[in-house]
């Protein structure tokens, strides 16, 4: 049998027009599988915009670079136009590593006050 579990990787984060936050690590060696990231990205001032990524390391020091990845979504606006300030769920693509990170970036015009909440959902067996 497997638990889902639920890995807070930021928590009202300020994310100001093209600026990023990066996640701190997350250990996912006991994870069978890395099923989504669920993120809330909003703004009082209008519709919010982000990119988020990945990147993974075997040893927690050294990690391949984020542009290395696909993108888990190279828009949140695009990916979720009915409900963009809502929270989303993000597929993560398979990972073969011992450490994630997830890095979220304004896209374009994404506004100042944006703030991101956002958790990784991970699959492990009991």
């Amino acid at each position: 049998m497997d638990s889902l579990i639920k890995a807070k990787i930021f928590d009202a984060v300020a994310v100001a027009s093209t600026g990023s936050a990066t996640s701190n690590s997350v250990d996912i060696r006991r994870a069978s599988r890395v099923e989504a990231v669920v993120l809330k990205a909003s703004s009082v001032a209008g519709t919010t915009d982000v990119k988020i990524e990945y990147s993974t390391s075997h040893d927690d020091v050294s990690y391949d670079s984020f542009d290395d990845t696909t993108d888990i979504t190279a828009s949140s606006a695009t990916a979720f136009a009915n409900n963009v300030e809502g929270f989303n769920t993000y597929p993560v693509p398979a990972p073969l590593n011992n450490y994630i990170k997830i890095k979220v970036t304004g896209v374009g015009a994404n506004n100042a006050d944006t703030l991101v909440t956002g958790y990784l959902l991970l699959r492990e067996e009991t």
